[in-house]
């Protein structure tokens, strides 16, 4: 449960009586032979679904699932790169009321594992490309579907079922729409312990797509160009939630590429495409064709030497998992200060605060703070953090407000520019990383007296971790092929420290704390 303080959902709002089966429904029935979903996979021949295609085929794959045993309730993980089989999956359980966790594909055995034990899902749905990861999970599965050629063994005590087999002509049970129920959960690093499961209702799903559909101005005629993996929120929940909402198409691809970027766009006419700083990076390499895109949500907007350079506007935009769209959004049809996220968003409060928890007030020449914001639990913000109770308390406080970990900077003219996140926490591409997920494995090898995690800059990833290190080791070469053993086998490969250093000691600051501040200075002295 969220802090008592946390603002309740009121009885009326946009979405009594509904849910995400009601929207994928409705755009069938208005819009049942407009193309929904356009498949571009890297190899092989294009592939498309109508809305109302698309729709049988939710609803045939919903009807499989809960042949297999599935209940409404019941969590099912969904561990799976870019396909049309995701989005089947997904909506399928918005169809039966099964709730479906999504997971970082990048996620090594052991991660998969504490999430697999962590949701209580008994059901795991999987590409054949990542089958093998699954197989490393020691928790109690029951099935795994799979989704793709795959000629390897499961476990025997695990019932392995071929994707193609499980959808089923039996027609769906009566679900009465419930915009409280659980829709969905993704995994989120946090700057303590674990990643925690962000926990989503059906309202918040449909605000999603309606709050993005707002901020973007999307129209019925829009196409979006989707690269993100669909297990963040970026692509699941602004590309498609907000296509959805606004009657759209959605182009997917298996996963960025440079040199497929603009043949995808010009070949399908894509209007939008949200990018990032990577992204636009390694688009400098390809020469700009002629195409509609009209915008990209980027994270700053009206950036002139970018805008030129591609011939698109760009949109400020700032969000997190936990606020389900964007707390702060630049308006697309004007022109706003170079550079920043944009205003607050609609629905939302924002406020900014010292270090000591003191409230700021803008100003001319800009004043920098912590962001805190506040919205509804379960409507525009996350419902909870998934059997975490203390978690989803201590994010909140007596005042409702919720602690993002982020820095900006905010103008008299209500433009706020975003400066920094919490310390503890690095972004990796378009991966949030924290500190403490890395620290966990690396201390726990043999010989490491103490370890520190921090960011050093890096031109295309932006970030990448470094590890200090403190040790008794007679032999340290010996001692880093441990550490990096064990990142290998315990981490996601863009956890894995790039560098691992040897120190005499720390810097401290007061109560003896690692001074991180001045291991990133040293950083920047190499």
């Amino acid at each position: 449960m969220s802090h008592q303080s946390a603002r309740p959902v009121p009885t009326f709002h946009a979405y009594v009586g509904k849910d995400v089966g009601w929207l994928l429904r409705s755009q069938a029935e208005c819009r049942g032979s407009k193309p929904f979903l356009v498949w571009e996979p890297f190899d092989g021949v294009p592939c498309s679904w109508t809305y109302a295609a698309f729709l049988k085929a939710c609803e045939a794959f919903g009807s499989g699932l809960l042949r297999l045993g599935l209940q409404r309730d019941d969590m099912l993980l969904l561990h799976m790169n870019n396909s049309p089989e995701f989005l089947i999956t997904l909506f399928a359980g918005a169809l039966t009321g099964i709730t479906v966790v999504t997971t970082n594909t990048r996620y090594s055995a052991p991660e998969l594992d504490y999430a697999v034990g962590h949701c209580g899902a008994r059901v795991v749905v999987v590409g054949a490309d990542l089958v093998e990861v699954v197989a490393g999970v020691k928790r109690g599965i029951d099935s795994v579907v799979v989704a793709g050629e795959w000629d390897g063994a499961i476990d025997p005590g695990i019932e392995r079922v071929d994707w193609e087999s499980v959808s089923s002509s039996d027609p769906l049970p009566d679900l009465p729409a419930d915009p409280m129920r659980n829709l969905s959960v993704q995994y989120t690093s946090g700057t303590t312990g674990r990643p925690k499961g962000v926990l989503f209702t059906h309202a918040n799903g449909l605000w999603c797509g309606h709050s993005v559909s707002r901020n973007f101005l999307l129209r019925e005629d829009d196409i979006a160009m989707t690269v993100f993996p669909l297990y963040h929120l970026n692509a699941m929940g602004y590309s498609v939630l907000g296509t959805l909402w606004s009657g759209g198409t959605v182009v997917l691809q298996p996963r960025f590429s440079a040199s497929r970027y603009w043949d995808v766009v010009t070949r399908n006419g894509c209007t939008w495409s949200s990018v990032n700083g990577f992204v636009a990076k390694a688009l400098a390499g390809q020469p700009v064709p002629e195409h509609k895109l009209r915008f990209w949500p980027i994270g700053v907007g009206d950036h002139d030497p970018i805008e030129r350079q591609y011939g698109v506007k760009l949109i400020g935009m700032w969000g997190m998992t936990e606020t389900i769209s964007h707390g702060i959004a630049s308006f697309p049809h004007l022109t706003g200060r170079d550079g920043a996220i944009g205003m607050v968003a609609p629905d939302y409060e924002i406020t900014l605060r010292d270090d000591a928890g003191n409230d700021l007030a803008p100003s001319e020449q800009g004043t920098r703070g912590n962001l805190y914001i506040r919205g509804i639990p379960g409507l525009t913000l996350f419902k909870e953090y998934l059997n975490n109770p203390e978690a989803t308390a201590a994010s909140f406080d007596e005042a409702g407000w919720f602690e993002t970990g982020d820095v900006v900077t905010a103008y008299a003219d209500g433009s706020i520019v975003f400066n920094d996140r919490s310390k503890d926490m690095l972004r990796v591409g378009a991966e949030n990383v924290a500190a403490s997920e890395i620290e966990r494995v690396i201390s726990a090898v043999p010989g490491v007296r103490e370890v520190a995690v921090v960011a050093k800059k890096d031109p295309m990833l932006e970030e990448v971790p470094i590890a200090f290190i403190l040790s008794d080791a007679a032999d340290r070469d010996a001692l880093t092929e441990s550490i990096e053993t064990a990142c290998r086998e315990q981490l996601a490969n863009f956890k894995r420290p790039r560098e691992i250093v040897h120190l005499e000691e720390f810097p401290r600051s007061t109560l003896d704390k690692v001074a991180k501040k001045d291991l990133r200075k040293r950083l920047e002295d190499i």
